[in-house]
């Protein structure tokens, strides 16, 4: 690539070639994630003293979990390895263009999705620039997901429709997906951004159950029933809730016969939950699970201390007065007189924790301290308390669009329960980024005679591209296969080689291949370099291909699949053994690769 920039300088060169190694730019995105989950710590630590809101934590978790940058990636590769050459290849200069050759993507592992972003970015950019892409099939094989991970493909389908942007998938698919959704057009799509919404019913909020919340909520007149606006601070809004406070009477009575027919614990005690109802009527959006919301004061009505004495004095009076056991009023004095209970509690445990709050403020030692002491007393004084509530429940909403940062995709032809499916990385490359579809190529014999001459050196200075012809061309063919096919006419001699029958040659060849093929596997997987202990590997993988050619033989198979290859298969396709390369992309019924 030197020698390259040093033409393009000369003017004697109209494309550039650039090849990236892709393990570089996985080192380099593994390198951005360790940063920006250093600085995520740091405002988790501020977060925890207040020095920061949860709103600010909140947007740079979501940029790290879900929208993280990679635009620089190439850049700083290219600032790494070309040093002041790297101007010439971060952009095109007058009258030449880049070729890009991203080399090795299976090796890229985990962060395969992290230049998939960056790749989908960097083509926009920069749209003459031509790229090729090499990779094993198996690095193809699987969806890179936002967090850079990568996994097997999912599908799930549409839950439900919220307007003309908007659908809840039954299964949680990350931001940066790219998907198939059955009746978009076209079909092909990229999960822009998610939306959190409140479910609807009774399942989206529930009443916090405290003690404060309990005595408070008991003190209420009952059957009373309110239309509210549900936000939170710094984070969800436009949600909208019937709430309505039930009879505290009622609400004991119902839990007494739910003991009695089993389905609740007999030490099951009211709680808050049993004294309200409340039932969501508009989602709103950016909700979380558990967010906290404070009802405003004095939204409810509570009983009045000495409405209740004076009536509980006049129920007792008449009781007492009356003549007949028919005539006393029994429910309504013991109903009265639990209100009076329950007011005397709430007021007791108010009047505590005023009594307290002073304590707290004559002893604070600053004056900001005492200033937020008194504030918190007198908001303890005001009339009533706040109800609070939890979000108990939320649906997730998702978007679709062309690109990351795209306009949403209108979803006028989705309907709910239509087929969404994750696009493998394949997909991906094709039907969204434009490359053409991946292909296993072939050398020619100039090339297979370059390749082993390469390898043995003077010994086959004599070959010619013409003496290929005589051996069949599934022996060199490939850079692999030309590489053994070197190394056999190397071990037997081009003359002895040349005079061999074809049908003879071949049998030769793919045994000696084998032999070089196990040795060379028994080496990479042995515990250590004593002889001894690679022959006892080599004994133990020729044992296990022989028992499973031995039984594929008997069924009369030929094909193998991965699960034949047992504790082979991981090492080979991760490039750790050379014992075979792809033949395509068939699957059996089983779905395993051959």
């Amino acid at each position: 690539v030197r020698h390259a920039v040093e033409l393009a300088r000369s003017g004697g060169a109209s494309m550039l070639p650039v090849r990236v190694p892709l393990a570089e730019l996985a080192k380099i995105s593994r390198e951005m994630r360790r940063e920006k989950k250093m600085e995520l710590r740091v405002l988790a630590s501020k977060l925890q003293k207040k020095e920061i809101s949860q709103e600010v934590y909140n947007q740079a978790s979501n940029s790290y979990h879900y929208n993280m940058s990679f635009d620089a990636l190439f850049d700083m590769w290219a600032d790494r390895a070309f040093l002041s050459d790297a101007p010439k290849v971060k952009v095109d200069s007058e009258g030449q263009t880049r070729l890009l050759i991203l080399d090795g993507f299976d090796e890229s592992s985990e962060a395969r999705a992290d230049i998939i972003k960056w790749l989908r970015k960097y083509i926009t950019q920069f749209p003459t620039v031509s790229t090729l892409l090499t990779t094993r099939p198996s690095g193809l094989e699987n969806v890179g997901m936002s967090t850079g991970a990568v996994r097997k493909p999912r599908k799930t389908s549409v839950a439900m429709r919220d307007g003309q942007y908007w659908m809840a998938l039954h299964e949680e698919f990350p931001i940066g997906m790219a998907v198939k959704v059955q009746g978009l057009t076209p079909p092909h799509a990229i999960i822009r951004a998610e939306s959190m919404r409140l479910s609807m019913g009774s399942d989206g909020l529930r009443v916090l159950d405290s003690e404060d919340n309990l005595k408070y909520l008991s003190i209420l007149l009952p059957e009373q029933e309110q239309e509210v606006d549900i936000q939170e601070v710094g984070g969800g809004s436009g949600a909208k809730a019937k709430v309505k406070v039930l009879k505290y009477s009622e609400a004991y009575d119902a839990l007494q016969r739910r003991k009695k027919a089993g389905e609740i614990p007999n030490d099951y005690k009211l709680s808050s939950r049993d004294l309200l109802k409340i039932e969501v009527t508009q989602k709103g959006q950016n909700w979380r699970i558990n967010a906290m919301i404070r009802l405003p004061r004095d939204m409810f009505k509570t009983y009045d201390r000495h409405e209740v004495a004076a009536e509980l004095k006049k129920v007792k009076e008449q009781n007492e007065k009356a003549q007949d056991q028919k005539d006393k009023d029994r429910d309504k004095q013991n109903e009265l007189a639990g209100i009076e209970n329950r007011l005397t509690a709430y007021l007791s445990r108010r009047e505590e924790k005023v009594i307290q709050a002073q304590r707290e403020a004559a002893g604070a030692e600053t004056e900001e301290a005492k200033n937020a002491m008194q504030r918190r007393l007198d908001e303890m004084k005001k009339p009533g308390e706040e109800i609070v509530l939890l979000v108990h429940n939320v649906d997730r909403y998702v978007s679709l669009s062309n690109t990351l940062d795209g306009p949403h995709l209108a979803l006028d032809g989705i309907d709910e329960g239509a087929q969404v499916h994750e696009l493998l990385i394949r997909e991906m490359l094709v039907k969204e980024m434009g490359f053409s579809d991946f292909e296993i190529d072939t050398i020619d014999a100039s090339v297979a005679t370059q390749i082993c001459q390469s390898v043995a050196g003077e010994k086959l200075d004599h070959l010619e591209p013409a003496m290929l012809d005589k051996f069949a061309s599934n022996l060199w063919d490939r850079p692999l296969m030309a590489n053994l096919f070197a190394q056999f006419l190397e071990s037997e001699g081009l003359e002895k080689a040349a005079q061999l029958d074809a049908s003879v040659a071949e049998l030769g060849i793919f045994r000696f291949i084998a032999q070089v093929l196990l040795k060379q596997a028994a080496r990479t997987m042995a515990a250590d370099a004593k002889p001894q202990t690679i022959q006892n590997q080599l004994t133990r993988i020729r044992a296990m291909l022989m028992d499973t050619s031995r039984l594929k033989m008997n069924r009369g198979e030929r094909l193998w699949s991965k699960v034949n290859l047992g504790f082979l298969y991981e090492d080979a396709v991760r490039g750790h053994l050379r014992l075979f390369e792809p033949q395509g992309q068939e699957s059996n019924n089983n779905g395993n690769s051959k």
